[in-house]
């Protein structure tokens, strides 16, 4: 019995450590985007997402209306291109949420967005990603905009 009860725990031990290795691997694709994204790297930007990869912010208009804007993977990547070099932008993310079933992954990632170190809004990132040919992929990403209401650093 005792044995039982040993290798019990070793298995749970196990897949906790599996488990958190996903979640690392999870965080460090949706890092890799950011790190892309804020040295203007679209090459490394595109290693991380998947070719049918949707891009959607969750918007209020000056109304208080929500409304979805999409934006395509090319149109994304050809503004982080054309940057200017005397513009610096940075997502800081405050945390990461990651929930893991088989193949697929959520990430929520609240953030605060710097434009020349100046806070600009905070919101969340939402994350999907796939676990396609050894590398998670994002699938999409949905955010949030707003001045007000932002949770501390």
């Amino acid at each position: 019995m005792k044995n039982i009860v040993i290798f019990i725990s070793l298995l749970s031990c196990l897949s906790s450590v599996y488990a958190q290795k996903k979640q690392n691997a999870v965080q460090q694709t949706i890092e890799t985007f950011f790190d892309g994204m804020h040295k203007a790297d679209t090459l490394l930007i595109s290693t991380t997402l998947h070719t049918e990869c949707q891009l959607s912010s969750v918007l209020n208009d000056s109304k208080g209306e929500t409304f979805i804007r999409k934006e395509s993977i090319s149109n994304f990547k050809r503004s982080i291109a054309n940057k200017p070099s005397n513009v610096t932008f940075e997502e800081r993310i405050l945390n990461y949420d990651i929930k893991i079933d088989a193949n697929m992954a959520i990430a929520w990632t609240p953030y605060h967005f710097y434009l020349n170190e100046k806070f600009l809004h905070c919101g969340v990132n939402v994350f999907v990603l796939a676990y396609l040919e050894d590398q998670w992929k994002i699938l999409s990403i949905t955010d949030t905009r707003r001045k007000e209401e932002c949770p501390k650093e």
